[in-house]
């Protein structure tokens, strides 16, 4: 992995530690409040996924111009 592949997935498993409590509120307890919380865990989600995505690309392309 690289230092940014590294830095996502660790801002990622950051992430999913906080949302069990979120979830068991959501959909055990409905908790209407801690949906938007699970929609903004999602959101950036996605957007972390999509800069690594682009990052692979660019270290997989500069691989290869060696």
């Amino acid at each position: 992995m690289s230092k940014t592949g590294k830095d996502s997935y660790e801002a990622v498993k950051f992430l999913l530690i906080g949302l069990q409590e979120d979830i068991e509120k959501f959909y055990d307890k409905e908790v209407n409040a801690a949906g938007g919380r699970l929609r903004k865990f999602w959101k950036q989600v996605g957007e972390i996924s999509r800069a690594e995505k682009k990052n692979i690309l660019e270290v997989r392309n500069n691989r290869s111009k060696k």
